[in-house]
């Protein structure tokens, strides 16, 4: 505080710099300054450093007046070195009007028109980039769901695939199984006649046996010819019956082949 007195207030012989009134009094007469309540008084003052020289090289002042003097500077030490709260600052030693240059406010309006025109566009693309995600989101939904549509179009399709074969074979089965059914009752039938004729040459060559020996050849001969029709017949029957086992072993196997795939 004691050297914001010397910078302010003492120097230039003791006249501040920050008072143009009390620098135009001191350059006017030369030996006047201002002493805090004492006014103006007539001395010749010279400062150096932290000493104060009040020798009288021009003026013939009073051994009191100088020691009011010094009383009085001081009094003026005193009261920058004890007040804290600033008033020294506040005082009219320290007034002095801050003058901010034009060019200066028209560069921080044209930064703050900068910075407003950035935030707009921020705003703009956050806007644009919120539109285009809930368009994406939207996109994505409708996708989900034709995807589901198309899901359930194709399993419903394979359903109906294994339905349809499993009913085209089963009616190949009924249709073999019908077309097979008459060549099977033909041929029994022709088994029952075989065996009905082998029956009645059985009879008759009972009844040939009471005649005379003159016929035994004649039995005989028949007897041979009965036995190789009856073993033809039996051989027919049994392959009409092998085929029709074979039939239904494959049409069996066909029908489970298409209940696996259908389930």
């Amino acid at each position: 505080m004691t050297q914001i007195l010397k910078e302010g207030f003492l120097s230039d012989g003791c006249v501040s710099k920050r008072h143009p009134a009390d620098r135009e009094d001191f350059e006017a007469t030369g030996n006047e300054t201002y002493v805090p309540g004492k006014g103006k008084k007539s001395y010749n003052n010279q400062y150096d450093g932290d000493t104060l020289n009040t020798s009288s090289k021009t003026s013939n002042t009073s051994p009191k007046q100088s020691g009011k003097r010094e009383e009085g500077w001081k009094e003026v030490v005193r009261m920058g070195q004890s007040d804290d709260s600033g008033r020294f600052m506040n005082s009219p030693f320290r007034s002095k009007k801050v003058s901010v240059p034009t060019n200066a406010i028209s560069r921080a309006n044209s930064q703050i028109k900068k910075f407003t025109e950035k935030i707009k566009q921020f705003e703009e693309t956050d806007k644009t980039a919120k539109n285009f995600t809930l368009l994406l989101e939207q996109e994505r939904i409708q996708w989900k769901s034709l995807e589901n549509k198309l899901t359930k179009q194709i399993e419903e399709k394979k359903k109906r695939c294994k339905a349809e074969e499993f009913y085209k074979n089963k009616s190949f089965f009924i249709s073999k199984s019908i077309s097979i059914f008459p060549e099977l009752l033909a041929k029994t039938r022709l088994l029952e006649q075989q065996q009905k004729t082998i029956e009645k040459l059985k009879a008759e060559e009972k009844r040939s046996h009471w005649k005379g020996k003159e016929n035994v050849t004649k039995t005989k001969n028949k007897e041979i010819e009965e036995l190789k029709l009856i073993n033809k017949v039996n051989a027919m029957v049994e392959e009409v019956r092998n085929t029709v086992e074979e039939e239904i072993r494959l049409a069996n196997d066909r029908y489970k082949t298409c209940l696996t795939s259908f389930s």
